[in-house]
C-alpha cells in the first residue's frame, strides 16, 4: 500500500459514527452562520490543536517563541490536563495536532502524550523542527503510534536552512528522517507518516526546483510548500519571497505590500477547531500566538462550556461583521 492510503486507512480507522455526525453538524452550523450572518454553533471542535511546550531550541525570526517574543511565561502542558482534554474532546475529535508554539520534543513527557491521544481513538500529529530526533526518539516516535509528523526542513544545503532555522543543523533533520524511517520498517509500522514542510523565503527560492525530489531521497512520503506568514510586511521584508505565486503579498500603488487574499466576513476555523495553549488557555485560532484573545481556561472550566460561552460566540459575531478588525487576520489566508 502507497503512503498516501496507508495515511487515508488510517485516518478513516479513528472515524466513528459519532464524530461524523458532529462533523456534519459543524458543517452544517457553519453555512447557517454565514446565511444569517449570526453564529450557530451546533457541534463541538473536531481538530483541536495542544501545545506541548511555548519554547523553542531554535531562533527563527519570525518565530515569537523562538525569539523570546512571547509575553506569556515559559510552560509544559501538564498531562493530568491534556487527559481532562481528552476525556471530553475525544469522543467528538477527528485531528489532534501536538503543536502550537514551542518544539514539542522539548516536552519530557511527548511520547506519553501522543501515546494518550491515539489510544483515545484520534487521529494524531505532531509537527518539528527535528533537531531532537536521535535514534531513540525515532524509535519512541514510532513506538508511540503517532500517525503523522511535519518536518520543518526550508532548504536543502546548511547554508540556506540556516538562513532561517537559526541554530539548526540540516543534517540533524536527514538524520531524523532516516531515524523514522528504519524504525518505521523496523518495527513494521504503517505509521507515522512523514510530510516535509518547506517555507518559501527568498534566501531559499532558489531551490525551489529541487527541493521535492531531495526531501523524498531523503525519506519523506510527502514534500508540502507553504507561503511564508511575515509579522512586518506592509513596508517589504528581506524574507520575502519575489516569485509571486509563494507568496501571500502583493505590492500595491503607494509601494507597500498587503495580503493578496481577500479577507471576506467568515472562519470556518472558529466552528471546526480550537487552540489550546500549554497552560490551558483556549484561544480562537493559531494566528493568535501570544493568547491574547482567550476564551477560558479548560483547567477550570469544561471545554464545551467554553465552546459556546458568550466571549466565543461574540467573537464569532465579529469575525462575520467585519473580520479586518482583528490584526491576528490580517496575515491569514483562511477563507
Amino acid at each position: 500500500m502507497s503512503p498516501y492510503l496507508s495515511d487515508a486507512s488510517q485516518f478513516l480507522r479513528t472515524l466513528s459514527v459519532g464524530k461524523i455526525v458532529n462533523i456534519l453538524a459543524v458543517q452544517l452550523s457553519y453555512s447557517i452562520s454565514l446565511l444569517w450572518k449570526k453564529p450557530v454553533v451546533l457541534g463541538k471542535p473536531y481538530s483541536i490543536s495542544v501545545e506541548p511546550v511555548d519554547f523553542c531550541n531554535l531562533a527563527c525570526p519570525e518565530c515569537p517563541a523562538g525569539i523570546g517574543q512571547l509575553t506569556r511565561p515559559r510552560q509544559s502542558l501538564d498531562a493530568g490536563l491534556f487527559d481532562k482534554i481528552l476525556d471530553e474532546a475525544a469522543p467528538n475529535l477527528a485531528y489532534m495536532m501536538l503543536y502550537f508554539q514551542g518544539e514539542p520534543y522539548l516536552h519530557r513527557n511527548i511520547f506519553n502524550l501522543i501515546q494518550m491521544s491515539v489510544q483515545r481513538g484520534v487521529y494524531t500529529a505532531i509537527s518539528t523542527n527535528a533537531q531532537l530526533i536521535n535514534d531513540s526518539y525515532a524509535e519512541q516516535t514510532v513506538r508511540s503510534g503517532l500517525h503523522r509528523i511535519i518536518i520543518s526542513m526550508d532548504g536543502i544545503t546548511q547554508e540556506t536552512y540556516e538562513a532561517y532555522r537559526r541554530k539548526g543543523q540540516l543534517e540533524k533533520v536527514l538524520e531524523g528522517i532516516a531515524s523514522l524511517r528504519r524504525w518505521r520498517k523496523r518495527l513494521k509500522s504503517a505509521t507515522p507518516f512523514i510530510i516535509v514542510q518547506f517555507i518559501v523565503f527568498r534566501s531559499n527560492q532558489h531551490q525551489l526546483s529541487d527541493v521535492r525530489a531531495f526531501a523524498l531521497a531523503a525519506g519523506a512520503d510527502r514534500v508540502e510548500i507553504k507561503t511564508a506568514q511575515l509579522y512586518d510586511f506592509e513596508n517589504g521584508n528581506p524574507l520575502m519571497t519575489d516569485i509571486d505565486r509563494y507568496s501571500r503579498y502583493r505590492k500595491i500603488g503607494d509601494g507597500r505590500y498587503e495580503v493578496k487574499s481577500k479577507l471576506p466576513n467568515r472562519c470556518f476555523r472558529l466552528w471546526n477547531g480550537t487552540v489550546i495553549t500549554a497552560a490551558g488557555n483556549v484561544v480562537p485560532c493559531c494566528f493568535d500566538k501570544d493568547a491574547a484573545i482567550t476564551m477560558g481556561n479548560v483547567a477550570s472550566q469544561p471545554l464545551s462550556d467554553i465552546w459556546k460561552n458568550k466571549r466565543y460566540m461574540q467573537f464569532r459575531q465579529n469575525i462575520l461583521r467585519n473580520r479586518k478588525n482583528y490584526n491576528m487576520c490580517r496575515n491569514c489566508t483562511e477563507k
